[in-house]
């Protein structure tokens, strides 16, 4: 099972919320797979905040928190 979601999007959280329950009934009979969106960019201002490696890997600041900038989504999900 793939699942594609993005961090900073409070709606993925959710789902997480909810997917975790079925996961753990199907945990020995599923390969589960996550993957981050990301995108790239050229714009330099939207780089410096929301991107890694030179605007190739870049996301949107979270929805719902102010201070978290699309870097730290990328640098947390790396982790």
């Amino acid at each position: 099972m793939d699942f594609y979601y993005i961090p900073s999007y409070s709606y993925s959280a959710k789902f997480i919320n909810v997917l975790k329950h079925v996961f753990h009934k199907l945990r020995d009979r599923v390969l589960f797979e996550p993957h981050i969106v990301t995108f790239t960019s050229k714009a330099d201002s939207f780089i410096r905040n929301n991107c890694i490696g030179n605007g190739n890997y870049c996301a949107f600041e979270p929805d719902e928190n102010d201070q978290i900038t699309g870097r730290d989504i990328l640098m947390e999900s790396i982790r």
